[in-house]
């Protein structure tokens, strides 16, 4: 199991979104992404992008085998 995990301030409410290789991940709105049963078909580029009426902003990972990396 990997758990991916964005932490942001701002004025409320926060809106989260993940995606994988630039896809949106249907369902997967809050602030942590949990990965189960992991094999390497989840390899790839997640991002987050985390919204609230003043904008938005993003962050990534790629996940490669075991070892998530900020990007």
């Amino acid at each position: 199991t990997v758990a991916l995990t964005a932490s942001a301030v701002g004025a409320p409410p926060l809106t989260y979104q993940w995606y994988r290789n630039n896809l949106s991940i249907s369902g997967q709105t809050r602030s942590q992404l949990v990965l189960t049963n992991v094999t390497s078909a989840a390899n790839g580029t997640y991002i987050v992008r985390v919204a609230n009426s003043a904008g938005a902003a993003t962050a990534s990972f790629r996940f490669a085998g075991n070892s998530p990396m900020v990007l």
